[in-house]
């Protein structure tokens, strides 16, 4: 079994601090900024009450600063829980009550929403504070960085609720071990190596956000966070500028990228492997995307929750 993600961001920031790790169209974290942001927000986490086994919700549209506050959580010993930003106001009312969370992460827009709906009264921490915390960390780059104890692999590291189409919903707890496991697997089918750029178009309140983000920066890869608003044009063009190696996308999402006005005409000679699932890919999308360039991999993956993920694959 390789290293617990965390480790191993340790270990990429120590080899190619300056590497970007993560991006989007307002933000670049390199693996020394990852590695220190998270540190930094598992520290506040821990002054805001935070203890091992605490929940920290989150309720935000897809942006990379977001991606890195998973880490953070993980180094505070508490357990991810992502939520749909859209979710229906009586579900959110539930969900908030039913896993009673320490602390809730979520953005200006989302607030008067997320505090009508908090009946537990959490700390709430807003993107521009994580974003406050990630300019101090880079005005201490002089001086040592601080490290932590990495989580037990059996503590639990995130709750997926389920949809409740046979009742409630109901979280799944997945733990740390099951995380480093389904790493081990991952690596013999998505092909992700410390040279690849990747990005992703899937939501944060999905698990797929395992396979597609924390993955290739366990592998120290760069990652493009698509901004969450779906334009073809726009997605299209992220991919064919920043020479996006691999990518994932669910089937409607596949589709919808292959509307971009210049498909048809463009090739992208840096692409390697696609990654799709959830729901039944078009056959025929699935063809003109492996006429993109030679060799081109499409991967159809999909599993419960429950599995970590991902189970099968074709």
């Amino acid at each position: 079994m390789r290293p617990h993600i965390l480790e191993a961001i340790r270990n990429h920031a120590r080899s190619s601090p300056s590497k970007c790790a993560l991006c989007d169209t307002s933000v670049r974290i390199d693996y020394c900024d990852l590695d220190r942001f998270s540190t930094r927000l598992g520290g506040r986490l821990r002054e805001l009450g935070c203890e091992a086994g605490d929940r920290v919700v989150m309720v935000a549209n897809r942006r990379a600063i977001l991606v890195a506050a998973i880490l953070g959580t993980f180094k505070a010993g508490c357990i991810h829980v992502p939520l749909d930003p859209r979710m229906p106001a009586a579900r959110l009312e539930y969900i908030l009550a039913d896993i009673a969370p320490a602390v809730v992460i979520t953005e200006e827009d989302l607030l008067d929403t997320v505090a009508r709906h908090n009946s537990t009264r959490a700390n709430i921490l807003l993107v521009s504070d994580l974003e406050g915390l990630l300019a101090e960390e880079r005005a201490q780059a002089g001086v040592e960085a601080a490290t932590v104890p990495l989580p037990d692999l059996d503590a639990p590291a995130y709750c997926i609720y389920t949809s409740g189409s046979t009742g409630r919903p109901k979280g799944v707890l997945i733990d740390h071990r099951s995380i480093a496991d389904f790493f081990d697997g991952t690596r013999e089918i998505y092909d992700v190596r410390a040279d690849s750029v990747c990005a992703s178009f899937s939501p944060l309140n999905f698990d797929v956000y395992l396979m597609d983000m924390l993955f290739p920066l366990s592998e120290g890869a760069r990652l493009h966070v698509y901004d969450d608003f779906a334009m073809p044009d726009l997605m299209f063009e992220t991919i064919q500028v920043n020479g996006v190696t691999h990518f994932s996308a669910w089937g409607m999402m596949l589709g919808l990228l292959a509307q971009a006005s210049e498909f048809n005409d463009a090739l992208l000679p840096h692409l390697q492997t696609i990654l799709t699932g959830t729901d039944v890919p078009d056959i025929k999308t699935v063809q003109r995307w492996m006429t993109k360039n030679t060799g081109v991999k499409v991967i159809n993956a999909y599993g419960p929750t429950e599995c970590t993920c991902a189970a099968t694959r074709s």
